[in-house]
């Protein structure tokens, strides 16, 4: 769920952007994200999806793809949650202690 613009503004204000989409897909969006049920669902993902991305971002410093083409880039992106899954691995590791 992607509100078409933005969700936080819109639902403060209650009045879209300038420069906000209109179409049907737009509308439906919005009634959806509107809804009780919807709504605390995308708060959610605040949560759950968008720390992974600042963590890419920040702690890997990935802030554009190397490759052009979307093959490529699906293949970039798949290495590197690879590399953020085996980090996170190595961070949970459990301590050997030798005696």
């Amino acid at each position: 769920m992607v509100p078409p613009d933005g969700f936080a503004t819109w639902r403060r204000t209650g009045t879209l952007p300038r420069n906000g989409a209109r179409g049907p897909l737009a509308t439906k969006m919005r009634d959806r994200l509107t809804s009780e049920p919807d709504a605390t669902q995308y708060k959610k993902r605040s949560g759950i999806v968008e720390p992974l991305f600042g963590l890419i971002k920040e702690l890997r410093h990935y802030r554009r793809f190397l490759f052009r083409g979307l093959e490529k880039v699906r293949a970039e992106w798949q290495m590197i949650c690879m590399a953020m899954n085996v980090w996170k691995l190595h961070r949970h590791q459990p301590q050997v202690v030798l005696a």
